[in-house]
């Protein structure tokens, strides 16, 4: 998938001190496929039950473009990502590895949910 073909993505960013010192801000970036936001999913993942909950509470009302996205990827310190095309530009754009993703099958979706968490 390519940037234009790309669908919209909720975000929010959080920038907090880090360390002892608070020299240095760290900026957590929180994004997710729009298509996601109110989804519940039970799914199992590693052989466990879990559930899912995709809200704008956590990744924010308003939606961006895959360029604005990655204009705020560029500073992150920290990402917290979840869908299916939000991953596949993390993967191209080389912010992750695909080995690292933990892809899960969700009830009502055709294709699996990638999620991954990644410190930089």
């Amino acid at each position: 998938m390519t940037l234009e073909e790309s669908e919209l993505y909720r975000m929010k960013v959080s920038i907090q001190p880090a360390g002892i010192t608070g020299n240095r801000s760290e900026r957590l970036v929180a994004i997710c496929d729009s298509s996601l936001i109110g989804s519940d999913f039970d799914c199992k993942i590693n052989n466990e039950d879990v559930s899912i909950r995709i809200s704008d509470k956590f990744y924010g009302e308003e939606e961006f473009t895959a360029q604005e996205v990655l204009t705020e990827l560029i500073k992150a310190t920290s990402i917290n990502a979840i869908g299916v095309s939000i991953i596949d530009i993390l993967v191209q754009k080389r912010f992750v590895r695909s080995d690292v993703v933990m892809w899960f099958k969700a009830d009502g979706y055709d294709n699996e949910i990638g999620h991954v968490i990644a410190i930089y």
